[in-house]
């Protein structure tokens, strides 16, 4: 496990690397190691090995940018209504990636079965689907059921360094591999970016794991593998926590759902977790109308917990007897506006192409139509009527890929490239006809400079035949005249 890297887990790192994402404090984009050459490949594997046998990082993979987003429906003015969203270095990413490989196989197996968050062959719809089977299992026992859903303020940034470096030397059997994933996490630093260019000063960070790294996930479940058993039965996704109890009567119910609250508040405390008792809240389930109203005396820290009828856990909506009716209304609420949104990028005569419509339609409406799908699909309390809504929805979506304007688009758009491609073609054979014209105008004018300098050649040479006869009758006059001259002597 302390080995030095190879190059295969180099290129297996990378070949995991998302491309376009944002680049880091040193401005290194993913796409530029991608296509790295293989002698770059070996100079950065051997980086890392270096870095890791020497358990020393550079200063600029400790920085961070932090990018803070506006949570959906809350107000911009409260500081806690933005999600930050944290821009690591990629060459620090890919160390990450490499480290994770050699320490999941060893962490996953002991982690607790409970637990499902980030963890291979698992996923939100195993915890919401386990937990609504055992409400309906204590429906057929005819019991009272009680549930809490526990929110913790800042999960991953008040993760104590000390505490989670205990449980990584009780986790990890290498304790140089331990040293250096502690070398990650310390001395980190970040600088808040907003969207009109400020930047706020550098701060330290003294608790908790990178957001955004690959490595956090990880680190957060052995930091919380530990959890106190309860007579409660435990759920867990990451940070989402909740607890189950089933018994006869809710005075049972209560009574083992505050001892168990106190024991986990415990925990809590103990390993400086903070739980957001305003946000934790409890819930009952049962089958008997007359006690529709009930509400659970739950408390922690003697604070009583929010009773909700019909909380949210992992984003599916449980109300009393698991019908699922206000769940499906609001997704139906949710699909219907976005399937309004895609209508509207399609027209007679206009419109995104069928791929594009697709892609949209695939990512916007079925990812929210088909979410947990066989939680609330296989009860046998979900109203029929709202299964139908769902359902047909899908299908007026499918019906609108058939619809005559959609075709009669497609043709139009076909006529209007094939109209653009024929004026191309005029406007090539119109290039090449002008083509052609120059080439003769040139060839004319080559040819009438041509008769220009063979006339003044020939014009050249009569002057020359010129001057020469003229010469030649100046030679007879000359001789004439000497003739004469001795003639007369």
């Amino acid at each position: 496990m302390s080995g030095q890297f190879s190059t295969a887990e180099l290129r297996a790192a990378i070949g995991n690397l998302r491309q376009g994402k944002s680049p880091g404090h040193d401005n290194i984009h993913p796409e530029f190691v991608t296509h790295q050459s293989e002698t770059t490949s070996a100079w950065l594997c051997s980086f890392f090995s270096s870095c890791f046998q020497r358990s020393k990082l550079p200063k600029t993979w400790r920085r961070a940018a932090v990018i803070a987003l506006l949570k959906p429906g809350k107000t911009a003015e409260d500081p806690k209504a933005y999600r930050p969203i944290s821009l690591l270095c990629v060459p620090f990413k890919i160390l990450e990636r490499m480290i994770l490989s050699r320490i999941e196989p060893v962490v996953d197996p002991q982690l607790p079965r409970e637990q499902a968050g980030f963890r291979r062959g698992r996923s939100t719809v195993d915890q919401v689907t386990l937990l609504t089977q055992d409400i309906e299992d204590s429906f057929q026992a005819k019991e009272k059921v009680g549930v809490v859903l526990l929110d913790l303020t800042a999960a991953y940034d008040t993760v104590w360094h000390r505490g989670l470096h205990l449980k990584l030397l009780r986790t990890i059997p290498d304790r140089h591999m331990v040293k250096f994933i502690m070398e990650m996490l310390s001395n980190r630093s970040f600088i808040l970016r907003t969207s009109d260019g400020q930047r706020s000063r550098l701060r330290r960070l003294r608790n908790g794991v990178p957001q955004g790294s690959v490595l956090s996930p990880l680190l957060f479940n052995i930091y919380i593998h530990d959890l106190p058993e309860t007579t409660s039965r435990q759920y867990g996704y990451a940070d989402d926590l909740a607890i189950m109890l089933r018994r006869t009567t809710w005075s049972a119910v209560e009574q083992g759902l505050n001892q168990d609250m106190s024991i986990l508040a415990a925990y809590l405390r103990k390993w400086r977790l903070q739980l957001s008792t305003g946000k934790t809240v409890s819930a009952a389930y049962h089958l008997c109308n007359g006690e529709a109203k009930r509400e659970l005396s739950v408390s922690v820290d003697n604070k009583r917990l929010e009773h909700q009828l019909a909380p949210k856990y992992l984003g599916v909506r449980l109300d009393r007897t698991l019908s699922y009716k206000r769940h499906l209304e609001e997704v139906r609420a949710k699909v219907t506006a976005r399937v309004s949104l895609i209508r509207r990028l399609a027209g007679t005569t206009w419109g995104a192409s069928a791929r594009t419509l697709r892609i949209s339609t695939q990512a916007l409406v079925f990812s929210a139509a088909e979410y947990c799908a066989p939680v609330w699909s296989r009860s046998p309390h979900v109203k029929k009527e709202n299964m139908r809504t769902t359902w047909k929805q899908k299908e007026n979506m499918r019906t609108t890929w058939k619809q005559d304007n959609m075709r009669t688009t497609w043709k139009q758009k076909e006529n209007v490239r094939t109209t653009w491609k024929q004026k191309e073609n005029m406007r090539t054979t119109w290039k090449q006809k002008e083509n052609m014209r120059t080439t003769l105008k040139q060839k004319e004018n080559v040819r009438t400079t041509w008769k220009q300098k063979e006339n003044m050649r020939t014009t050249w040479k009569q002057k020359e035949n010129m001057r020469t006869t003229l010469k030649q009758k100046e030679n007879v006059r000359t001789t004439w005249k000497q003739k004469e001259n001795m003639r007369t002597r």
